[in-house]
């Protein structure tokens, strides 16, 4: 704790510390104009405080430490953008902070700049998960011409976390998709994101002129869905399911993707680990008719994986599908 100045009280073990008052705890930092602090219940007052906990900055009327852990800000925000004038913020009258657990608002306003964009009763915000909140990727390509990519986060919990797509192409047009990250205590995790656009491809010569005819519209879509689960220590389910509208959107805008899978498949696969060799239950289903696939329904295999024969230094191995 710095300050330039402090007063403490035996009796009451009330301490009061004035002008440029500044507190430091691990890679956090609080600024502000006062501090009150009760050393009986190891609570305190901060006034106009600004705050710094590395991704997260904010600031507020006050701030008051409630617990060991848990303090909250009265009427101010949070933000992961470092400016003294955030760009975006998560603003509220409100905010229970838990340093390195979770940060909980209410009534809160998302802003960008000045502008207010969106309310919702409740946000909670993840703060052992360094990712933004809001994320804009600006620039420039032959293909999309100008383009301004955006991705809003939305946490309901640790549990669940929703990520909304708003992007802006200009040879292309809108388009928009939602991501949801969920877990389950009971039935494992796994990822839903969705992508869809209606395709409007302009020319660079006609973007500014007077267009004469109609520009075509083309139906563009990505739907996926991952899940895992482990109902035991040794046994593994993993499903994925991958819908395309054709063959190139992922070359078009999804280029990790692309470069991952080129057909990214859909199926189920159970795995057992037993005693001597793994038991493998897999399904595959052609969900995108213009892709060349083999469909299972289902196949059975059985793994031995190199077993000596008692001591005679000779090895089996077996492995057996149907």
């Amino acid at each position: 704790l710095m300050c330039d100045r402090a007063e403490f009280s035996r009796d009451t073990e009330i301490a009061r510390a004035f002008g440029r008052v500044v507190l430091i705890r691990g890679s956090e930092r609080v600024e502000g104009e006062g501090l009150v602090f009760n050393f009986q219940t190891m609570q305190g007052d901060f006034e106009r405080p600004v705050f710094t906990a590395p991704p997260f900055y904010g600031a507020g009327e006050s701030v008051e430490k409630i617990g060991d852990n848990h303090f909250q800000i009265h009427r101010g925000y949070l933000s992961t953008c470092d400016f003294d004038d955030p760009q975006t913020r998560v603003k509220a009258d409100v905010i229970d902070v838990y340093p390195g657990d979770k940060a909980v608002a209410r009534d809160v306003v998302f802003k960008v700049g000045k502008v207010p964009v969106f309310f919702l009763p409740r946000y909670t915000e993840d703060l052992t998960d360094r990712s933004s909140i809001v994320r804009f990727t600006p620039g420039y390509s032959s293909e999309w011409g100008g383009f301004l990519l955006s991705r809003w986060r939305f946490d309901k919990d640790a549990n669940f976390k929703t990520f909304i797509h708003l992007d802006y192409r200009e040879l292309k047009d809108f388009a928009w998709g939602i991501d949801n990250e969920y877990q389950s205590q009971n039935f494992g995790k796994g990822v839903v994101r969705t992508y869809y656009m209606n395709e409007r491809s302009i020319g660079s010569d006609r973007i500014w002129d007077d267009r004469t005819t109609p520009t075509v519209e083309r139906e563009r879509y990505k739907a996926e869905w991952r899940h895992r689960w482990q109902p035991d220590e040794t046994s593994t389910v993993i499903a994925q399911y991958y819908k395309l509208s054709d063959r190139d959107i992922l070359k078009d805008y999804f280029e990790h993707e692309y470069e991952r899978d080129q057909t990214p498949a859909s199926y189920i696969i159970a795995t057992k680990a037993l005693s001597y060799g793994t038991m493998t239950a897999r399904t595959d289903y052609r969900v995108n008719r213009f892709t060349s696939t083999i469909d299972r329904l289902p196949e059975i295999g059985y793994t031995l994986p190199n077993t000596e024969v008692f001591d005679s230094g000779l090895y089996f191995k077996n492995a057996v599908t149907v």
